[in-house]
Formats: C-alpha cells, structure tokens, sequence
C-alpha cells in the first residue's frame, strides 16, 4: 500500500476583504461566536452593520479581529503549507489550480475547467446550504470602506500586508473615521 499524503493549501485575501467578509457572514449566520472557541469575543456588536458604521470600525480595531486575522497569518508561516492568494483565484482559476499542481509534480484527474465550473459560488452555497460564497471583486474594501479607516486599519495590520505582500494606495484626502 502506498501511503497517503496530505497536502495543505492556505488560501489567503486582502486583510481588509476578511474584516468585511465577516461583517458580511455575521449578518447571516451567529454561529461566528463559535470560531475560535470565541476568543477575543464575538460578532454581535457588528449584527445590523455596515461598513461604514462606528461598530464596525471599533470591531476591526478588537482583539477579536486581530485574532481572526491571525489564523492566516499563522497559516503563511508555515512552509509546508501552500499558498494560494484569493486575488488570483478569482481572476485566474485554471492557472492557479494549475500551478499547485505542477508544484506538487500531480495531474489533474479531470479536466481543471469542469472542477472550476463544478465549485462556483453559486454551487458552493447550494451544497452548504449558505448564502455566504460570492465571486466578487478582491478589492471590494477600497469601495466600502472610509480613507480615514483604512489608514488607521493599515497600521493597525501592517505585518498581516507586508506578510501577504500587498500594498494598499496612499488615500488623496482623509475621511474622518471613529475608532
């Protein structure tokens, strides 16, 4: 018998699409209390929410977002994990499923179109029963999200975007933002 091998992939997104992602999920589902084993608190002061609200910007300011955060962040230290960036997974699919592939020397067993055509949003939700995959843009945050907050969350995250390489632009004016 040949033994199996287990491979790990770690997906990771822009910090800032993660904070607003789990906005988004809390709306629709109170089991986030339950990751983590609840540290750092919970979601229930973000319910009824928006992006641009005070609760929010206190949120993404909490132990409990850093904590979250952190779970990718550990992720990424890891050299045995592979890594592939949700930016481009959603441009590219095919390539990028490609490239694990070639990194590990594996074939594909069915052709990597049909899996990617198989596992769209829309089909994901349909198999968990949820409402919370979406194909959306992996810069939703530079839409939503005030210039005055994202320039407090990029120093309050700064190693998570240095880790992930990404940069976010200089905002031309600042938007007051509570913190």
């Amino acid at each position: 018998l040949k033994e199996a091998q287990v491979r790990v992939v770690t997906m990771s997104r822009h910090p800032f699409d993660v904070l607003l992602s789990i906005l988004r999920y809390a709306q629709i589902d109170s089991g986030t209390r339950e990751w983590l084993w609840g540290e750092g608190g919970d979601e229930d002061q973000i319910v009824g929410a928006d992006p641009t609200s005070d609760e929010f910007a206190r949120w993404a300011f909490s132990d409990r977002a850093r904590a979250l955060l952190d779970v990718t962040y550990s992720w990424l230290l890891d050299a045995e994990n592979a890594h592939v960036r949700y930016d481009r997974l959603i441009h590219s699919p095919q390539e990028e499923v490609a490239g694990l592939l070639r990194a590990w020397s594996l074939s594909a067993r069915r052709p990597i179109e049909d899996a990617v055509r198989t596992y769209t949003p829309f089909a994901v939700n349909a198999i968990t029963g949820s409402e919370h995959a979406r194909h959306e843009s992996s810069a939703s945050w530079q839409e939503l999200l005030s210039t005055g907050l994202i320039d407090h969350l990029v120093e309050r995250y700064q190693r998570y975007l240095d880790q992930l390489e990404v940069t976010v632009p200089v905002a031309s004016g600042s938007e007051d933002a509570t913190i």
